[in-house]
């Protein structure tokens, strides 16, 4: 059953902190807004660290996909995202032409902000865990 200890919550909240803030830290360097939306969620049975949401929708696509593939995003948008219908196949290319043509859509190279920084921050905020697991235990009897 998880723990429902205010003080042992904000513990594990604090030991989770040190990756959120280095993730702020590296998002900062090619963004305003990502740093300002990495918080925490949760706390009694689990703490996630997260990002992005409407704060910053980018923040999603810049962190790509855990295989390290980019994550593709819309630009320069026309009307609805949808395409038209079908008028024919592009020559050169051999792809399906649409009219109207519907958004254009690119690969986003990924900077994985938040993977990095669990990467970096791993040991640190395994020891602050063990440390809160211990003190736990031991408040409850345990050797």
């Amino acid at each position: 059953m998880a723990p429902r200890d205010p003080a042992l919550i904000a513990r594990l909240r604090e030991a989770a902190q040190i990756v959120a803030d280095d993730a702020k830290l590296r998002s900062a360097r090619w963004s305003r807004r990502t740093p300002l939306s990495v918080r925490l969620q949760g706390g009694a049975s689990s703490v996630t660290i997260v990002a992005g949401g409407r704060a910053a929708p980018m923040a999603y696509t810049m962190e790509g996909y855990p295989s390290g593939r980019p994550i593709s995003h819309p630009v320069f948008g026309r009307g609805q995202s949808r395409r038209g219908v079908p008028v024919g196949t592009d020559p050169r290319t051999g792809k399906v032409r649409y009219d109207p043509p519907g958004w254009t859509w690119v690969k986003q190279v990924p900077r994985p902000f938040l993977r990095e920084a669990i990467d970096s921050k791993a040991t640190e905020m395994t020891e602050a865990f063990a440390k809160v697991i211990d003190d736990w235990a031991k408040e409850r009897g345990f050797k």
